[in-house]
This record gives C-alpha cells, sequence and structure tokens, in this order.
C-alpha cells in the first residue's frame, strides 16, 4: 500500500478507497498461484503460522487484510514459499503481489463497520460539541456527572448508559447553555460585580498590571453595547484608623490600558476630616469613587483599577512598617491604601449598537427584519444548527419537530429570541445530537460487516480526531459523497491533524491511553 494510505489507516483508522478494477478472472488467476504453492502448509490440518488458505478465497484479500499483508512482505523478501518447496517465477510473485497490493487498497479503503452500538457523546465530547456548534464554554466537570471508565477510556460505547437523574442533568446543561447562546440582545442597566483581589502586596507593582502602578485590581468584562457605564469601588480600606490617608496617593482607572479616571486621596487635609468626621466622613470619601462615568464601546475590555506608584522619598516617614519597626509590622501596610472592596460596573445607559458574542454571531444567521419574515428566519436558523449538530441533512419532518418547540414559546408569549433559545435546547437534548450510531444498511442482509456511508465515516473521523462533529468542510465532503474519491480524505486527515481541536488527541485519548490524568497520584522515590 501507498504510504499515505498507511498514514490514514495508523491515524484514523480507515483509509480512501482506491477506483482500481479488478477483473475475476485476473483474481481467479492470482488465486491459483495461492492454491499452488501456499496450500500445502498453510491449510486447516497443517496450520503453518496459523493461517489457513484453504478456509480462504480470492474475495477474502480486503476482510483479512492483516494475513495478507503480511504475505506481500514475506512475497516481497522471497521467504515464502520456504527454501526446499516449488517456487513460482518472479513474474509470477510480482503479479500476485501487485494484485494482493491492488485488492488491499481498495478493499481496506471501503471502511467497513461490524455490530458497533449506538453511543451516547460522553461529557468531554459534549462540552466540545457545544463549543464548536455555539462558541460557549462550559466545565464539563461542573455541569454533567463523571463518567464510567473502562480500562482507563470514558468513551466506550457500552458503559455510556444513561439513567432518568442522568437525562436530567443533561435537560438542565441544555438550557443553560441555550441562555447563555442566545443571550440578552436588547440589554438593560445591569450590575456587574467583581470581588476584591487577593490582598498578597498590594504595596508594590502587581504582575500583569501596567509599569508604574501599585496594588489594584484587574478583570476582563463583555460590555453588552456601546455606551456609558458606571464605576463603583467600594472599599479602599479607609477604616476606623485611617493611616492609609497620611500621604496623598493617586488611584486611576484604565479600560484597556487607556486612563478614563484619576482622583487623588489622602494627605493632611483629607485625614483631618475622617478623623473629624467619622463613618460619615468617610462614606462622603469613597463617595469620590461611586458612580465614575466612562463611556464603553461594546464588546470584552480589560478594567484596571490601581494606584500610581509613588516615590518612597516623598515623606520623611517610613511608609513601610515590616523592614524597618519590625515589631509594627502589621501597621506598616496600613500606610498605604489597598483596594479591599469589590468594584461594580453597571450599564449600559443610552445603549448602541449591541454587541453580538460569538455564540450569537454563529446561530443567528439571519434577522426578521419585518415580523411577517420571523417564522422563515427561524427556520433558516434551526435548519443552519440542526444540520451540525446531528451530523447529517436534515429531513422536512426534523424541523418540523424542531420548529414545535420554537413555536410554544413564541406563542407562550415570548419573543422571536425565547423561541430560538427553546428551539437550541430541544436541538441539545435530541438522541439525534447526543448519539452517534452506525445504520445497517437494508441490502445487508446477515452480512457481519458492511459499507460505512461518507457521513458517518466523517462522524467517526472527527470524534477520534478532534473529539467532536464533522466541521462545514468535512460535512459538506461527506454529504456529496466525496471522501470517497481518492487523496480527498488524506488531505482532510492532514487537514483535521494540523488543526487547533486535533490537541485532543493527546489532552483526552493519549491522556486516557497512558493514564496521565493519574500522574500528579503517583509519588517517585526521591532516592
Amino acid at each position: 500500500m501507498g504510504s499515505g494510505a498507511v498514514a490514514v489507516a495508523a491515524v484514523a483508522g480507515v483509509v480512501m478507497l482506491q477506483r482500481t478494477s479488478l477483473l475475476p478472472e485476473h483474481a481467479g488467476m492470482q488465486w491459483s498461484i495461492v492454491d499452488r504453492y501456499c496450500i500445502d502448509c498453510h491449510n486447516s490440518v497443517e496450520r503453518a503460522g496459523d493461517v489457513m488458505f484453504d478456509r480462504l478465497r480470492a474475495g477474502s484479500v480486503a476482510e483479512e487484510a492483516e494475513i495478507f499483508e503480511t504475505a506481500v512482505r514475506k512475497l516481497r523478501g522471497r521467504l515464502m514459499p520456504p527454501p526446499g518447496s516449488p517456487q513460482p517465477n518472479q513474474g509470477q510473485v510480482d503479479a500476485l503481489i501487485s494484485w494482493l497490493e491492488n485488492s488491499l487498497d481498495q478493499g481496506v479503503g471501503t471502511a467497513m463497520a461490524g455490530h458497533v452500538p449506538v453511543q451516547r457523546l460522553n461529557r468531554t465530547e459534549y462540552a466540545n460539541a457545544v463549543r464548536d456548534l455555539l462558541s460557549v464554554e462550559i466545565d464539563p466537570a461542573e455541569y454533567l456527572p463523571a463518567e464510567v471508565e473502562v480500562e482507563g477510556f470514558s468513551n466506550i460505547a457500552t458503559a455510556l448508559t444513561v439513567s432518568p437523574t442522568f437525562l436530567d442533568q443533561y435537560v438542565r446543561v441544555a438550557q443553560e447553555v441555550s441562555r447563555m447562546a442566545v443571550g440578552d440582545r436588547q440589554p438593560e442597566v445591569v450590575s456587574a460585580y467583581f470581588p476584591p483581589p487577593e490582598l498578597g502586596d498590594q504595596e508594590g507593582y502587581v504582575d500583569g498590571m501596567p509599569l508604574g502602578t501599585r496594588g489594584g485590581a484587574r478583570f476582563e468584562y463583555t460590555f453588552p453595547a456601546d455606551g456609558e457605564y458606571r464605576i463603583n469601588i467600594t472599599d479602599l480600606d479607609v477604616g476606623l484608623y485611617p493611616r492609609g490617608l497620611e500621604n496623598e496617593q493617586t488611584l486611576v482607572v484604565l479600560i484597556d490600558r487607556t486612563e478614563v479616571f484619576r482622583q487623588n486621596i489622602g494627605g493632611p487635609e483629607d485625614r483631618a476630616f475622617v478623623d473629624l468626621g467619622g463613618a460619615p466622613a468617610r462614606e462622603e470619601l469613597m463617595d469620590r469613587f461611586s458612580n465614575v462615568p466612562v463611556n464603553v464601546t461594546a464588546g470584552p475590555h480589560e478594567v484596571v483599577v490601581t494606584f500610581i506608584e509613588r516615590a518612597q522619598v516623598a515623606t520623611d516617614d517610613p511608609v513601610r512598617g515590616g523592614s524597618h519597626f519590625p515589631g509594627w509590622a502589621f501597621l506598616g501596610h496600613l500606610r498605604l491604601l489597598r483596594v479591599i472592596g469589590g468594584i461594580e460596573v453597571v450599564g449600559p445607559y443610552e445603549a448602541t449598537n449591541v454587541y453580538r458574542t460569538p455564540g450569537q454571531e454563529k446561530l443567528f444567521t439571519c434577522e426578521p427584519e419585518v415580523p411577517d419574515r420571523e417564522r422563515a428566519c427561524a427556520e433558516q436558523i434551526t435548519a443552519n444548527l440542526a444540520e451540525r449538530a446531528f451530523r447529517r441533512p436534515i429531513a422536512r419532518d426534523d424541523l418540523d419537530r424542531l420548529m414545535a418547540f420554537y413555536d410554544a414559546a413564541r406563542g407562550g408569549g415570548g419573543g422571536f429570541d425565547s423561541g430560538i433559545e427553546q428551539m437550541v435546547t430541544a436541538v441539545l437534548v435530541s438522541p439525534a445530537f447526543l448519539y452517534r450510531g452506525i445504520l445497517q444498511p437494508g441490502e445487508a442482509g446477515s452480512a457481519d460487516s458492511y459499507a460505512l456511508t461518507d457521513l458517518e465515516l466523517a462522524s467517526r473521523l472527527s470524534f477520534f480526531l478532534w473529539g467532536q462533529g464533522p466541521d462545514d468542510e468535512l460535512l459538506e465532503l461527506a454529504n456529496a459523497d466525496g471522501l470517497s474519491e481518492p487523496g480527498v480524505l488524506e488531505a482532510q486527515v492532514q487537514r483535521m491533524l494540523a488543526a487547533t481541536p486535533a490537541e485532543t488527541l493527546v489532552t483526552n485519548f493519549a491522556f486516557d491511553w497512558l493514564n496521565l490524568d493519574d500522574l500528579d497520584e503517583v509519588q517517585p522515590d526521591p532516592q
């Protein structure tokens, strides 16, 4: 066989179909050489090498590929027939080798399936498929129960059973994924809270913060629309004994490293104000850092709240306590203000240009321009999602079943988006998405094995290499029966191996195969 076919067989378990025409009389002529020179030793009585050619026929070459690949290697090295036995001439050997190789290339390339039970997506495959379909990231360990492992593998079909409780969890995660995928496309004014940073050493520079700053907090937030937002900084450690107010400090707010707010705090006036005014004065001082207005565009942005680093020689007083007064180290850090409360982002106000999440970009392939177009657009969205989720073309019956969920939510008082959300949930709990199987063709009869369709082959290939369903390119080829064309399947394997999702061969297959998930439990002998 060609080296490309061997590589594909090793990686994906299948090779491409070679379009070689083998005449029946030619096969009979070559098999007569096997009958004449091989069967005397390789038969049901002698069983040399546990090979019994008297039980095989010319059409068995592809079915018994391992036996005949070994035979090709033996013939090429003239190791068979053994010395002392009748020998075919070189022309006969070359012709037999050529026929065997062509038969192997043709037969092995027709990917065959025996009995394969219907297989549920395990929780890792489910999370991968959801990310591919809707750009929604979920932690499968958080949403779904652990799978039963067989020999370290969690994708063995017979172990992927489903109980009523298990099914409830799949329904709940489908509802949550649908909600995240559709999102709120008409955003209201909402509040997003980000907890305070780990205190650590806020007296100095914090890794990842802008240079020239001290302490503070940093987080990422996806602003739902263009508009004005308000930032509330809840606590800067202006406590009962505000030693941090002894020296003037400057707090800044940055959006994507661009300064949008600057305010001084501390110094003799602020310290005296708080000393004399007590708790009401502290609240009034913190009002400087409430409802800070910022204008932000829709989409993900980095938000930083931090202090400008000041020179320690700006005062004669020891700012840091640990090195100067070891016994008073617990008071040293109080001479600098710190971000010890959470940060709240409220908005948008007067929103425009609503942000579309990656999930919305994938899901909403159209927008109803007028009410009369709503259902047609919903059908388009449903057909696009279902074809990718079910890994096959969908029929009108499939579409009608899914659209019933859209109609129920839409007619129950929900809007267009509510109907789409309900439809997405229905897709994600459909057996056509949760399970993958191989249908025995009607003409297979009682055959032990039969050829895979291109769609079945694409699905098996994609779940092995990527741990998820086929992408648009592979699905389009499979729908057109293009994977059977010479060189196409090999090219697809090479493309898929070069893509990022192929990392699952390491993080999923190889980790399970080599039990690397348990590596942390190994305690090496220090000696």
